[in-house]
């Protein structure tokens, strides 16, 4: 595969970047893949539907800082995304 994915029960997979494309490889792609892990394996979201969105600020409030969290918040926001809550 090409895309970052996750995988049951537990893979999670970054392909190797074309050259000059490093997008896999980001802290961000990496943390969307283990929010699918959290979420899926505890039973608490499936897909990208709420709580996922939930997952994933915790996740990028805790690794990449409150400031990260709420730029991410004001995203979801701006585009109609539910959160759902954990």
């Amino acid at each position: 595969m090409r895309a970052a994915h996750w995988e049951p029960p537990g893979t999670i997979a970054l392909p190797v970047p074309v050259h000059g494309e490093p997008w896999a490889l980001r802290e961000t792609v990496l943390l969307h893949e283990l929010a699918h892990h959290v979420g899926e394996t505890t039973g608490r979201s499936r897909g990208h539907r709420a709580p996922f969105p939930a997952v994933l600020l915790l996740l990028v409030a805790e690794v990449l800082g409150e400031e990260a969290a709420f730029a991410l918040r004001v995203d979801y926001g701006d585009e109609g995304v539910e959160v759902g809550v954990l």
